[in-house]
């Protein structure tokens, strides 16, 4: 059975230093193609998020925008897991 691979960014504006901060978010879907479910999982799993910028934690009560595309195999080899994994979560 084949693996369904998402990649999510997750964007707020930081109460602290007031800069939009996005964290990016890979995740896999091992038994079925159900995006609605991944983004759910991703918004459960996600916190604490800290801004990219001034490094401070987010909130709860900060709205987080989800923007989550599917990864074809061949999107999926481009993406680098090494090197600086700071903006990266993997889920």
């Amino acid at each position: 059975m084949p693996d369904y691979w998402f990649k999510a960014d997750l964007k707020f504006i930081c109460p602290s230093c007031n800069k939009e901060s996005t964290e990016t978010v890979l995740t896999c879907a091992e038994k079925k193609h159900d995006p609605y479910a991944v983004a759910a999982a991703i918004k459960d799993r996600s916190r604490p998020i800290a801004c990219q910028h001034c490094k401070e934690i987010c909130p709860d009560v900060v709205k987080v925008h989800l923007l989550m595309n599917d990864l074809t195999p061949e999107e999926l080899s481009k993406i680098n897991f090494g090197g600086d994994l700071s903006s990266k979560r993997v889920m």
